[in-house]
Parts: structure tokens; sequence; C-alpha cells
């Protein structure tokens, strides 16, 4: 097989320190927002309508910055697991040749098994490359535990099956190289 009929991406890994140090921060800004919240004393005209609004508003933010402090304490320690086997792992994340796709979790794809290949936004900055399959059972058949807890909650919440971001590569070039087998 000839150097151009394949196409092989890594992980980019510097975002996953990031990811590692931001959240930290985040836990610690919310816990001191949490409790610097009672020492917040908020009289409105001393009026029992504003006091009720006021107590229904520090009530919810309180909710809040619990929820954010389980949010990020839960990301940070699933980053913790997944470091070393992240960290560790210098193979490719994928694998583009003119019968399919490798994914890691996910084995080898053939092209006639996916649907769409697409970019896919993931927040308002970041897109990541979303892949759609045609038939999701074997999909999870063939894939580890990891992909399928993936395939499970991308059904539950309606997005790609498969998603590939924090690539080393350009999302373009990727789609460009998969459309030219793809559409075969």
């Amino acid at each position: 097989m000839s150097k151009t009929a394949q196409l092989v991406v890594k992980f980019e890994k510097e975002n996953y320190f990031l990811g590692l140090i931001l959240m930290p921060i985040m836990i610690m800004l919310s816990t001191v927002g949490l409790f610097a919240l009672p020492r917040v004393n908020i009289f409105l005209l001393g009026l029992p309508l504003f006091s009720t609004v006021a107590f229904i508003i520090v009530y919810f933010l309180k909710i809040s910055l619990y929820f954010f402090i389980v949010f990020f304490s839960f990301g940070f320690l699933i980053g913790l697991v997944y470091s070393p086997f992240f960290m560790g792992y210098n193979g490719p994340a994928a694998i583009l040749n003119k019968d399919g796709i490798w994914i890691k979790n996910y084995n080898f794809i053939y092209w006639e098994d996916i649907e769409e290949f697409s970019s896919y936004p993931v927040t308002g900055t970041l897109e990541a490359i979303g892949i759609q399959v045609g038939n999701v059972k074997k999909l999870s058949k063939q894939s580890n535990l990891d992909a399928k807890i993936r395939i499970f909650w991308s059904r539950v919440f309606g997005t790609p099956h498969i998603t590939l971001s924090n690539l080393d590569t350009e999302n373009e070039k990727i789609i460009i190289f998969a459309h030219r087998y793809l559409n075969q």
C-alpha cells in the first residue's frame, strides 16, 4: 500500500494536560464561592417580596455551585484515571485507508458501513469529526467497553456514534481523505 493510500492520525496530548490543570482550579473556585455565599448579606429594602426573591436566587446559586463542584470533581477524577492509559498510548487515534477506517476502541469500520463522515461542532470553537454508522449493533459488538459506553450515550443524546477530537491532523484534511473513498 502506498503512502498516499493511508492516513495515520494521532492524538494531540497538550490539550489533555491543560484540562487536568483547569479542573482543580474550577473545583477550588466553586468551593470558595460556596463558602463565601452565606457571608453575602442581601437586604432589599426590607420588603418580604424582595427578600423571598433574593432567597430563591441565593438558593439556586448554591445548588449550582454544588453541581459545579461535583461536575468538575468527577471530571478531574476521570481525567486522573484515564491519564496513565491515555498519556502512555503513543499509537494512532485512527488509520484511514482505501478499505475503511480503524479507530482506537472501535476497531476497523468499512466505508460501506459509514453513513456520514463530517465535521461536528462540539463547542463554539471546537469541532470534532462525527461518524454515523448504519449498523450500530455491529459497531457495538466489535468495540471495547469504553466505546460501547460512548455509543450508548451517542444514541441517548442523538449525536454521531463516533466522535474524533484532539487530533494532530486538521479535521478538514481527514474529511477530504475519507470522502475520497466514502462515496465510491
